[in-house]
């Protein structure tokens, strides 16, 4: 199984880039507003880079596994 990608909070400009290529791997808390990485079974690459690839605070590094 594929780890969860890990968003570093405090590099984060909250953008919402990542909701944008991957909402199914990302969301917004509704308590903080911060992003969080959704629990999954998969974290498919295709989508996980696209997040990496978008963030322009560079504070998404993808899972290992």
């Amino acid at each position: 199984m594929k780890e969860a990608p890990v968003v570093n909070l405090k590099a984060c400009t909250d953008c919402g880039s990542c909701l944008e290529v991957a909402p199914g791997i990302f969301a917004r808390r509704p308590e903080t507003g911060e992003i969080t990485v959704l629990e999954r079974d998969d974290y498919p690459d295709e989508d996980v880079h696209a997040a990496v690839t978008i963030c322009p605070a560079d504070c998404i590094s993808p899972g290992g596994g």
